[in-house]
């Protein structure tokens, strides 16, 4: 068991004791703190133990000493998901991952050289939150080595990285939203009115269909995933959510529907051959195909030139409709129910203005006051 040992200096060193009988002190010095010194000397009990293990003659030593590419060509099949996340890991993969790890068995791959690796990223400039994707792949599959009994523990466990920095993001008021509308053709203005009133994510719009409209209520069930060019019928997060419709939202809907014929489905392949009952709501009139994001977003870009407002997106129409739920005091688990959030917390990343707590604030300080005279 791991354990610490104060030196004549007051400061701390490390000891691991790999097997019975066998002690390791820690390297790269000393520490002051007695916590610090057991956490580095549980570290290197983790990691030599993983050493001696999987250096022992045996079945699962000879696959662990595969080199990492190998074994990612190996898993790499089970990590296919029908969503637009899987072409990002695959570009980790190609440009950051196996260029590093490809060759280097995965009996070697080390702690140390994975927070040096994640170091020199950081250096040549990619952001905080990319490079703990490029970790995360790493580790996602030194943790299915593990799953697998390939290997007895995963040296990316428990690796430190910058955080990312939550800043400040774009989101759209009322008074914008109309003057973009304002400046676009009746067929994207609809579009983006639409994404306003409902605060649906982009690809959710994209593979709205007419049978998800049921009186005033739109069930979100089926996305548009652009990387496969395939319908998707469960949106993120898994679970169909309801989302009530404004008599804006109520007025385009039925609009849309009356146009689609009937019985007309949307032509558009459906994850492991769905069957699809109804055509989309929101079909790009120039290719016939449906909307993507990436379309959705330089509409909105060229009607905000227009207009002479702020550029955005479709998120930032989304984070629009959560601002203003946020300000309207809308019960927090109702507003999760309407955004498909799972977390609570992503309300703090989504509303973004309250003059509510503006409010409460100054109410506060002067009751703080008020109680301080007395």
């Amino acid at each position: 068991m791991a354990s610490v040992e104060k030196l004549k200096s007051g400061r701390y060193r490390g000891i691991a004791y790999p097997q019975p009988g066998v002690k390791v002190t820690t390297k790269g010095g000393t520490f002051k703190y007695e916590r610090d010194a057991l956490k580095a000397a549980m570290d290197l009990e983790v990691d030599l133990r993983r050493q001696a293990e999987l250096r022992q003659p045996g079945e699962k030593s000879e696959l662990a000493t595969i080199s990492w590419g190998e074994w990612w060509d190996l898993i790499v099949d089970s990590r296919a998901r029908p969503t637009d996340a899987a072409a990002s890991e695959a570009s980790y993969v190609k440009n950051h991952v196996r260029p590093r790890w490809g060759d280097v068995p995965l009996v070697d791959i080390e702690r140390d050289d994975i927070e040096k690796w994640a170091k020199v990223k950081l250096a040549e400039g990619y952001k905080p939150n990319s490079v703990q994707k490029m970790v995360a792949v790493l580790s996602v599959s030194l943790n299915t080595a593990v799953d697998q009994k390939v290997l007895k523990s995963s040296p990316a466990a428990r690796i430190k990285l910058p955080r990312q920095r939550k800043t400040m993001k774009t989101w759209v008021p009322r008074q914008n939203q109309a003057k973009i509308a304002d400046a676009l053709t009746d067929e994207h203005r609809e579009l983006i009115q639409f994404l306003g009133e409902t605060g649906l994510r982009p690809n959710e719009l994209c593979g709205l269909h007419a049978d998800q409209i049921y009186g005033k209520i739109l069930y979100v069930r089926t996305v548009y995933v652009l990387t496969k060019k395939f319908m998707r019928d469960w949106p993120k997060g898994q679970d169909v959510r309801k989302v009530p419709l404004t008599p804006l939202a109520l007025e385009i809907a039925r609009k849309r529907i009356a146009a689609v014929q009937a019985n007309q489905t949307c032509g558009v392949p459906h994850y492991e051959d769905a069957p699809c009952s109804a055509d989309i709501l929101f079909r790009n009139s120039n290719t016939g195909r449906p909307y993507t994001p990436p379309k959705i977003r330089s509409i909105i870009l060229a009607g905000a030139r227009a207009a002479g407002v702020p550029g955005a997106s479709g998120y930032a129409l989304r984070r629009a409709v959560a601002t203003y739920l946020g300000r309207s005091g809308v019960d927090l688990h109702r507003m999760m129910d309407i955004m498909g959030w799972k977390k609570a917390e992503l309300a703090r990343e989504y509303i973004q203005e309250s003059p509510g707590a503006r409010a409460d604030l100054i109410k506060a300080l002067a009751y703080a006051e008020a109680e301080d005279e007395e």
